[in-house]
């Protein structure tokens, strides 16, 4: 199924609707499906809620159409729902499709949600404000993208200039950014600033024809604040639900496309999901129940290393493989 969606370069090209690009791209459901997983609050603590992975895979088979016959991805069931109801699918959504844009077109590994980093003393700030909602880096770890998720479920042939305004403010506010992580046992501080610091609006609801489009708008200014982050913590943040899952749920070894998985199978859905087996192997050498006794020192760079080869975002009929190594797939 296919999203189409509308680069703006400027918020003032939006607001004047001079669009530079427009085309589509196509994502499965397992897709889908992926970026649920990683959506929202990481880590989990304690017992694994595992009603809370059914609950987001549900979300998306209650609201998300996969009829067949559906050449473009539409919502469905919003009209059943009281408007608080609606809200809260509609920031859902928002989130997960911005995560989707993300991985498909900035090639990023891993998309951390900043306000939880910033909450867990991961990533320290300079000044008080208002945040984005995702920080991530491409694969070459040249550049640092902040990206501001807006979600609606009101149908419109474009986002509201007021929503846009206010996810810009959000962006302005951070001038740049420093990563701080262990590399071969020495400290290693990168700063992302100006050219390397890319700023993204990616506002995602359906169209008139009840057909999800998005614009992705580009703002580049800031202010004054700068945010510090731990490289090495951030990326066992991103992973530790899905260890935790893996850790405690019946979990197999699957080849795939040449590669090796370990997969929970969560049959309510039809589905398994895992993550590349290199990559749990590593991550599972830090695990540690109480994620209060992990020392994460060097392993953004262990998993850059297994990554650094990983051309695989793929979405090969009921599978899909993203950047960060996690799979989703229907069960056989």
């Amino acid at each position: 199924m296919e999203i189409k969606y509308k680069d703006f370069l400027t918020v003032s090209d939006f607001f004047n609707k001079h669009i530079l690009l427009e085309s589509e791209y196509v994502l499965n459901k397992n897709t889908i499906r992926r970026n649920a997983v990683t959506n929202g609050k990481p880590p989990w603590k304690g017992v694994i809620p595992q009603d809370v992975l059914k609950w987001k895979l549900s979300l998306v088979d209650t609201f998300i159409d996969f009829t067949p016959s559906n050449t473009r991805v539409k919502i469905k069931n919003i009209q059943a729902l009281e408007e608080s109801e609606v809200r809260i699918v509609s920031f859902t959504l928002g989130m997960l499709f911005a995560q989707c844009y993300a991985q498909k077109f900035m090639g990023v590994n891993q998309l951390y949600h900043l306000k939880n980093l910033i909450k867990d003393k991961v990533i320290t700030v300079s000044t008080k404000g208002k945040y984005p909602d995702f920080v991530g880096f491409n694969r070459s770890f040249d550049e640092v993208y902040l990206i501001e998720a807006k979600g609606s479920s009101t149908r419109r042939n474009y986002m509201s200039n007021q929503t846009i305004k206010e996810a810009s403010e959000q962006l302005q506010s951070v001038l740049s950014i420093v990563t701080h992580q262990i590399v071969g046992g020495s400290s290693y501080d990168k700063l992302y600033f100006g050219a390397n610091l890319k700023k993204f609006i990616v506002a995602t609801h359906p169209d008139l024809q009840n057909n999800l489009t998005q614009e992705v708008i580009d703002p580049t200014e800031g202010t004054n604040c700068k945010l510090v982050m731990d490289a090495d913590k951030a990326v066992y943040s991103y992973y530790e639900h899905l260890l935790f899952l893996l850790n405690h749920s019946i979990k197999s070894e699957v080849p795939i496309l040449k590669r090796s998985y370990m997969v929970f199978d969560i049959p309510e859905y039809n589905c398994s999901i895992g993550l590349l087996s290199d990559l749990y192997d590593i991550l599972n050498t830090y695990y540690n129940k109480d994620s209060r006794k992990i020392n994460s020192e060097g392993l953004k760079g262990k998993v850059d290393e297994i990554l650094k080869d990983f051309k695989e975002e793929s979405e090969l009929g009921h599978v899909s493989i993203g950047y960060d190594g996690i799979i989703s797939m229907d069960k056989e």
